[in-house]
């Protein structure tokens, strides 16, 4: 019971830090194609950005 519901937090966590990545690209596209706006607006944002790639990167070479 408690390694699935662990297995299912780490498959959550994994997809809300694709959804980071994928938002942070969009958010690039969008500043290069517009040219407006800044690509990195805060040290949050960007700790986020490190903290969402660092955990995709360990759960593919982990596994889950």
């Amino acid at each position: 019971m408690i390694t699935t519901l662990l297995l299912e937090i780490k498959v959550f966590l994994f997809i809300m830090a694709i959804f980071v990545i994928i938002a942070s690209i969009m958010h690039v596209v969008s500043v290069f194609r517009l040219q407006y706006g800044k690509i990195v607006s805060s040290e949050k944002g960007l700790a986020l950005f490190a903290a969402s790639v660092a955990y995709i990167i360990t759960m593919l070479i982990c596994g889950f």
